[in-house]
């Protein structure tokens, strides 16, 4: 088993969570892709070793999830960062959502999401 897939395995993200939202696991990188309402790749962040985080040269800002958290009619879960997100969906709430670069300065900054 990887780094990173223990890492995700010790924190309780199940493989099928994981393939829900294509999520990709190599050797020591964390892949996360951002998806539009079309459902087309719009971009992706990664997190490697050390914590480094780095997102893909022209990726799009928008929320991690986005496209089945609002087609639902449950209330909208916003939380600070992919592998939140996929905990909640573990967690079976699957109105979730991220933000794309972790918690605001200000819970005002959401409106430009």
């Amino acid at each position: 088993m990887s780094k990173a897939s223990a890492w995700m395995a010790k924190r309780g993200i199940s493989q099928r969570t994981l393939d829900h939202f294509g999520v990709l696991v190599g050797d020591d990188v964390i892949t996360y892709p951002y998806f539009d309402w079309n459902g087309d790749r719009v971009g992706a962040k990664h997190r490697g070793p050390n914590k480094k985080i780095w997102s893909d040269t022209g990726s799009r800002q928008i929320l991690y999830a986005q496209i089945e958290a609002l087609q639902s009619d449950k209330p909208l879960v916003i939380v600070e960062g992919e592998q939140d997100a996929l905990a909640v969906y573990e967690a079976g709430y699957f109105a979730v959502a991220s933000v794309p670069n972790g918690a605001p300065d200000k819970a005002g900054n959401l409106g430009r999401y």
